[in-house]
């Protein structure tokens, strides 16, 4: 397989043009567009737990990682960890 790519976008006509000369020589051909790039999500502040979470300095990605840790002890020691020792 070869591969031809377009640096720039290319008109729908001028593309039909191009995939009509490449039939008319016996070139299979098939127009593939690339998937648009993913963006990486930002830890953000707890903003649907503002009144739970008001008088804390905590973000989700160390919330989840010290209710992980919680939840570990608890299930070792058999008792929960004091949920006020997050402020």
């Amino acid at each position: 397989m070869t591969q031809l790519i377009f640096k720039n976008n290319i008109d729908q006509s001028k593309m039909n043009v191009l995939l009509g000369m490449l039939d008319s020589w016996g070139v299979e051909a098939e127009v593939q567009m690339p998937a648009p790039p993913k963006l990486k999500k930002k830890s953000t502040p707890l903003t649907l737990s503002v009144g739970m979470w008001a008088e804390r300095n905590i973000d989700d990605k160390e919330l989840r990682a010290r209710a992980w840790s919680a939840n570990y002890e608890s299930s070792n020691k058999g008792t929960p960890k004091n949920p006020t020792s997050l402020k």
